[in-house]
């Protein structure tokens, strides 16, 4: 049965394998590795190292229409070979697999979100992917921000969408031609008592609530005035905090919960 998520902007998380890598800041205090190592078993056994679960392929299949699926959302859909020592081949193998499901699925929306869109460029210069795909890439910092972007230009997909979570920098000028989603969320967990740094917000010590921090709100406002200026749908997932909810999700005085137009997969093409 495919898993039920807490994550605001998917329906289901479908997982074939899982574990990673650490690639950038906003892997240092990853969610995934957290629930892995410290709440996983007996789902992840074997903590966050790389973990077949192919009794899970067929998990998609049957899923009512335009339900939403995030892929691999316990490790990246474009692990390299070398980053576990596998065979070459071995993951693009895995890849293809999943991809069979996805296009035998076509009344599901599959939500890829990678931190290697290098690896992507790789594999689908030689593939096409479905339409009911949604190819993103996650930003945490400036400095790999626009590479990331222009990557994720360079792949034929249907839906290219943005992951602007944990934001752990401003991104005052990210070029959004070709993208049709972004979503935005600050960072969440413990660690925020230790380093506060991270977070976009701060303890009131009146209302002993966690507030924006006022000088990280203009990170958001940005990202959101960016989106409206060309034409695409913005996503605040939340504040962050210690806990996820702690700041909420309210950016000058409402909830910006906005998705892309679903495409017409070639399944439903053929119905037409």
């Amino acid at each position: 049965m495919l898993k039920r998520t807490k994550i605001e902007w998917t329906d289901g998380t479908w997982n074939v394998w899982s574990g990673c890598r650490e690639v950038s800041l906003g892997c240092d205090y990853c969610y995934a590795k957290t629930l892995a190592e410290r709440f996983g078993a007996p789902a992840y056994p074997n903590g966050f190292k790389l973990t077949w679960r192919w009794h899970k392929l067929d998990e998609p299949l049957g899923l009512k229409e335009n339900s939403r699926v995030f892929v691999n959302s316990m490790t990246d859909f474009f692990l390299s070979d070398q980053e576990f020592n596998q065979r070459i081949g071995t993951m693009d193998a895995a890849r293809d697999r999943l991809l069979d499901v996805m296009r035998r699925s076509p009344q599901v929306q599959f939500q890829i979100l990678t931190k290697r869109p290098a690896v992507a460029v790789a594999y689908c210069a030689s593939r096409t992917l479905p339409r009911n795909v949604w190819l993103g890439v996650s930003l945490d910092t400036a400095k790999t921000s626009e590479y990331r972007l222009r990557l994720l230009r360079d792949i034929d997909v249907a839906t290219r969408f943005v992951s602007a979570e944990p934001l752990l920098s401003a991104l005052p000028s990210l070029n959004l031609a070709g993208i049709h989603w972004l979503i935005a969320g600050g960072e969440s967990g413990g660690h925020l008592r230790q380093c506060p740094e991270r977070a976009l917000v701060i303890r009131d010590e009146v209302s002993k609530s966690w507030v924006p921090r006022p000088d990280r709100i203009d990170w958001v406002r940005s990202l959101r005035d960016q989106c409206a200026d060309a034409g695409v749908p913005f996503f605040f997932k939340q504040w962050g905090g210690p806990r996820p909810k702690d700041g909420g999700n309210v950016l000058d005085g409402k909830q910006w919960l906005e998705y892309p137009e679903t495409p017409v997969s070639e399944g439903q093409l053929s119905l037409l």
